[in-house]
């Protein structure tokens, strides 16, 4: 049996193998970020249009509120990322409010935009920045995780 629990942000907290397994699938993705999009950066021309979008210095977070999971990356001159502290202050930040909905985005279940306008995630920082994020992101689970975001 799995149980809930709601936490003060309001994000809930599951117990049981089928969440481990969700969270561990996300954690791995998180760590892996900010070596993911320097190496899509490199290799995908799509990737490399909007990482040159974004302007050196350029920072941005993904976070599972409530959880502590959090991987944070800042742009280095060469087009690659760099790993900041997960609490780091950051230009552009994703906020997944459930690990839940961070997985099914993370595995095509949904897409970016499906889940953006369902309200599973928030986001703070630029418009415009956001865009190109969200873009980056999306070439960045179809090429490293067959993503197919319905």
């Amino acid at each position: 049996m799995v149980t809930s629990e709601q936490s003060a942000t309001g994000a809930r907290t599951r117990r049981g193998a089928a969440n481990a397994c969700k969270r561990l699938y996300v954690s791995v993705l998180l760590a892996l970020l900010p070596l993911l999009v320097s190496w899509g950066s490199r290799l995908s021309p799509a990737m490399r249009r909007e990482t040159a979008y974004l302007p050196e210095g350029f920072s941005f977070a993904v976070r599972i509120l409530g959880t502590g999971q959090a991987c944070a990356a800042r742009r280095k001159p060469t087009a690659g990322w760099k790993r900041m502290p997960k609490d780091a202050r950051v230009d552009y930040a994703i906020e997944f409010r459930d690990v839940d909905y961070a997985f099914d985005v993370f595995s095509g279940g949904l897409s970016l935009q499906s889940a953006l306008a369902a309200r599973l995630f928030c986001t703070r920082g630029p418009n415009n920045d956001g865009v190109a994020l969200t873009y980056l992101f999306t070439r960045l689970l179809h090429a490293f995780f067959f993503w197919r975001g319905r």
